[in-house]
């Protein structure tokens, strides 16, 4: 298996398994102050690592459309090898939009180190297939 599928396989895998709460809901919401709880605060490292994600993602794009445009590569999802360019940004920027999303969803819901957790793994498989994809190029040259 190559490196990119493995990462893509291990990325898919911590997404699964992340926990999913339910709670119920009690059948008249409880209005006194001690009850009503802020969500945590968003730790700084999830604001950097929200950052390097989406500069990560943009990345991916661009060596990957170098690659398929020179004739090094060619788009290693078979989803994302039929459809074209505008559509590939498209896919790419509600991918990215849909983990940080996920990531706030956890910060909120009171766990920040989740959150941080999922960022990292997210951020290192982006950087696993972007380096991939310009070693990729750098073969060409």
């Amino acid at each position: 298996m190559r490196i990119v599928e493995r990462a893509r396989t291990t990325l898919f895998i911590s997404l699964a398994l992340l926990p999913a709460t339910a709670y119920a809901q009690p059948a008249e919401p409880d209005q006194s102050p001690s009850a009503v709880t802020e969500p945590a605060a968003r730790p700084v490292l999830l604001t950097t690592l929200y950052g390097a994600f989406v500069g990560l993602e943009a990345l991916d794009v661009h060596s990957t459309m170098l690659a398929v445009r020179n004739g090094a590569g060619r788009e290693a999802n078979p989803a994302l090898r039929q459809i074209g360019s505008p559509a590939l940004f498209a896919m790419k920027a509600g991918t990215t939009a849909s983990i940080i999303l996920a990531s706030e969803r956890l910060r909120k819901d009171h766990h920040p180190l989740a959150a941080v957790m999922l960022m990292i793994g997210a951020n290192s498989a982006y950087a696993m297939i972007t380096a991939h994809n310009y070693a990729v190029l750098q073969r060409l040259h």
